[in-house]
């Protein structure tokens, strides 16, 4: 907490014997990898909430892509691993968030991208082939990481041998 504190917005943490950094900007970086990893993106979530009739302001989905794109620029990073729920609903799939995503991935053309398919994602359907995203459903091994959107279920609790009686 002391480096988010501090304001250097990173605070350094080790899993698996590898060193991250979570980033205050909502993302979590392997910098010896230069792999970057988000969640719950929901592009067009204000889209998707005017189509069924909610007036919402717009500029959420360039916001976010920007604020990712920025992340991807300053840590130089080679990989972006999406851990599901990069779309928000199917009705979220415009001609304004397709040309938008279509600038950032030509800005990031040599960054590999990753979708790990999370809940929102299956009910929306999968991007446009042309977004060059690599799909995955979860589990998804990336070195010593499994990769999820939603949390595995956790195995019963082991028995101490003791018989109740």
């Amino acid at each position: 907490m002391k480096a988010i504190a501090s304001g250097q917005g990173r605070l350094p943490i080790e899993v698996n014997g590898e060193h991250l950094l979570c980033l205050s900007e909502h993302a979590l970086l392997w910098p010896q990898e230069r792999v970057l990893f988000v969640a719950d993106v929901h592009l067009g979530k204000a889209a998707s909430f005017r189509a069924a009739g909610v007036a919402m302001p717009g500029g959420h989905s360039a916001h976010d892509l920007e604020r990712i794109a920025a992340l991807l620029d300053e840590h130089q990073a080679s990989r972006l691993v999406i851990l599901g729920d990069l779309i928000h609903t199917r009705e979220s799939y415009t001609t304004t968030l397709d040309h938008k995503f279509r600038q950032f991935r030509k800005r990031h053309r040599h960054v590999a991208m990753t979708l790990v398919r999370g809940n929102h994602d299956r009910h929306a359907g999968d991007p446009p082939a042309h977004w060059g995203l690599q799909l995955a459903a979860e589990p998804f091994a990336l070195g010593p990481f499994t990769c999820l959107h939603e949390p595995l279920p956790t195995a019963p609790q082991a028995s101490s041998g003791k018989q109740h009686g």
